[in-house]
């Protein structure tokens, strides 16, 4: 088994995208609520991340910009290892959601939004790398989507939604390469929770032509109609949802025990829409699998 073990001794956790209601901030409390260590990051911590977490005797705040040049970047995480001489679990928790067409969608913001979601959390796992391969142990926990599985009305999110799925690919390549040094890495994939990421204040970025091709009028008007209508009505609790992770991160009894012998997996959903998401997306694969599976064959030498 890879991973953290499940031990009385003070964990340190370093969670990146702290911000006050995030799904960081609370997985940061539930960590702290078991006499743990918690180095927490925000772009603006004296600015963004509130009490009780702000002021917790065993949180240590620091600032961190995923936009931030790598060599900076890694001043940080040596600051975090430094803190308390280790890392244990790395939670990759910054992010960010993008709405709109993609051809209204900027070649810069792409490549911002691929930046923030999938090469961020990979570049600062790269940096903690050195330090968990010299002790053999380690959690890397990636914060993926449901929407990493696709829907059947995914118009207006499909840069989102892809940056999710390019993550889930590499961290399970990722998994592999760094499980013989006894660090595990796993992908969780939210649903939909009340968190600030629908907030365009907050989370989520606004394509940058939204509103200048006139055939998407339609769409943008249901794409924003069903935004409005969702944020700050989630059904998802974020502190529910942050204390499973932690739940499952360290497996704790009864109900993650079981997973001890086999570790994390690869990806797990959390939140009740979750499983029948995954559920719906998977039997819609193998259904079209079975009806297109005479195009597969009969081209090899």
């Amino acid at each position: 088994m890879t991973g953290i073990s499940n031990v009385s001794r003070k964990r340190v956790w370093f969670i990146t995208g702290c911000a006050t209601n995030s799904l960081g901030w609370y997985i940061a409390l539930s960590a702290l609520s078991r006499g743990d260590y918690v180095i927490v990051t925000s772009r603006n911590p004296s600015k963004n991340i509130a009490a009780p977490l702000s002021t917790h005797p065993n949180a240590t705040l620091l600032a961190l910009d995923v936009f931030w040049p790598e060599s900076r970047i890694s001043e940080t995480v040596a600051a975090a290892i430094a803190a308390h001489g280790h890392i244990d679990i790395l939670v990759n928790s910054a992010g960010g959601a993008l709405a709109g067409p993609i051809e209204e969608t900027s070649t810069e913001q792409m490549k911002d939004h691929y930046h923030l979601n999938v090469f961020s959390p990979i570049i600062i796992s790269k940096l903690a790398l050195p330090h968990m391969r010299s002790r053999r142990s380690g959690t890397i926990i990636m914060l993926g989507s449901i929407a990493a599985w696709g829907d059947h009305n995914s118009s207006g999110w499909g840069l989102y939604c892809s940056t999710k799925s390019a993550l889930i690919a590499v961290s399970k390549t990722l998994r592999e390469e760094v499980a013989p040094f006894g660090i595990a890495v796993t992908v969780v994939e939210p649903g939909y929770f009340r968190t600030e990421v629908l907030n365009s204040s907050r989370g989520m970025a606004i394509a940058d032509y939204k509103g200048q091709i006139e055939d998407y009028a339609e769409m943008n008007k249901g794409l924003w109609e069903m935004v409005e209508t969702t944020n700050g009505k989630q059904a998802g609790d974020p502190k529910k949802g942050g204390e499973k992770m932690v739940q499952a991160i360290l497996m704790e009894e009864p109900d993650f025990a079981r997973w001890r012998k086999d570790g994390l997996p690869e990806r797990w959903g959390l939140g009740d829409d979750a499983a029948p998401h995954i559920e719906e997306r998977l039997n819609y694969e193998m259904t079209t699998l079975a009806r297109w599976k005479g195009l597969t064959g009969d081209v090899s030498f």
